[in-house]
């Protein structure tokens, strides 16, 4: 299971392979790999902002919401939580998308900038490639005369 995961690139920790199971086990014994992606996908989109380093989740051991923080693993009980904790949470949020939008505005850029090198080396091997044609066209004359040379001379030889 988990080598055809990772071949249509879904990487899934244990747990969310047993809440999968749990799931789907009882209607049919088939998992699509659709269904998987687009429930992870929501799954995503509910636990948190995308990029935020901070998870919203029920814990499977308390049955509670539990707040995680995947950098330094802190993790926060529902009934632990105080103003002052959700003020971090919020203010990470917001520094996480800020810098997600300014990666992603990176990655795009970065991007155009290799196109842009891939274009422009198109375009000078096309170019030298079009003065290399117009060199031996050029020279081609050449050629020519040296063939009817050896033509003329194999005619004077015979």
């Amino acid at each position: 299971l988990n080598k055809y995961l990772a071949l249509h690139s879904v990487y899934v920790d244990p747990f969310s392979v047993r809440d999968i199971f749990d799931l789907w086990g009882e209607e049919d014994d088939l998992v699509k790999i659709e269904n998987l992606v687009k429930h992870m996908n929501s799954s995503f989109h509910f636990i948190g902002p995308q990029g935020s380093p901070w998870k919203k989740y029920i814990s499977p051991a308390h049955q509670i919401i539990m707040y995680h923080n995947v950098v330094n693993n802190q993790k926060i009980l529902e009934y632990q939580m105080r103003a002052n904790m959700m003020k971090t949470i919020v203010r990470d949020n917001i520094k996480s998308s800020y810098l997600l939008k300014a990666r992603r505005s990176i990655i795009k850029e970065k991007n155009q900038e290799l196109r842009n090198l891939i274009e422009v080396h198109a375009a000078r091997t096309l170019q030298s490639a079009w003065k290399a044609r117009k060199q031996r066209l050029r020279l081609s004359w050449l050629v020519s005369r040296h063939k009817l040379k050896e033509r003329r001379m194999a005619k004077i030889e015979d």
